[in-house]
């Protein structure tokens, strides 16, 4: 089994060290099969996803994310993981409130941007069920801490966050409650320093 693993890292004495080490175990010799190393990709500085089901309708100007939108470095955004996640299309009330994705699980969002001060507007809710004691963590910061929303209510939250690695994690989790599962419907994020 290989494993592939994509970064990004600022080099700025013309030089890039990479130091390989193995911390023991069963074998104690690390191998390397292949090395690429290229100028980073512009990244953007904005983008909008609409959570959903594959089949619901995506709103105009928004990427379509659902429960199988796992992140490839080529895409530039997706789950970490996907196993866990679901999603439901409720119908109404518009195209971004409509349909949601949830888990009972942890889950990490992962968003390949340019380093820098972002707005996230961040929209949580159902328009079936109650959701409470859900929380959000972006940069391992939490932004939002035991939100609640009743059926039909959606609560958008708005702040900001620093992006230093060219990668916002935005990791999505449920403390319980009456019920179980976290949900979101959408996420904006704007660089706000230019």
């Amino acid at each position: 089994m290989f494993q592939q693993v994509t970064f990004y890292i600022t080099v700025s004495d013309e030089q890039l060290n990479l130091r390989i080490l193995d911390q023991g175990g069963v074998q104690s010799d690390w191998i390397i099969n292949a090395l690429t190393i290229q100028p980073a990709p512009t990244l953007p500085t904005e983008a909008s996803f609409d959570f959903g089901t594959a089949d619901s309708p995506v709103e105009i100007g928004y990427s379509q994310i659902t429960e199988n939108t796992l992140y490839t470095a080529e895409l530039g955004y997706g789950w970490s993981s996907t196993s866990g996640l679901t999603s439901q299309d409720r119908g109404t009330p518009n195209n971004l409130q409509r349909d949601i994705v949830q888990s009972s699980t942890e889950h990490t969002f992962n968003v390949d941007l340019a380093n820098g001060i972002y707005q996230i507007i961040i929209t949580l809710g159902d328009q079936s069920y109650t959701h409470d004691l859900i929380d959000v963590y972006a940069e391992n910061t939490i932004i939002i801490d035991g939100a609640t929303t009743l059926a039909g209510s959606f609560q958008q939250i708005l702040t900001h966050i620093t992006i230093e690695d060219h990668q916002l994690n935005l990791k999505i989790a449920d403390d319980g409650g009456t019920d179980e599962n976290w949900v979101i419907t959408d996420l904006v994020l704007h660089l706000a320093n230019n």
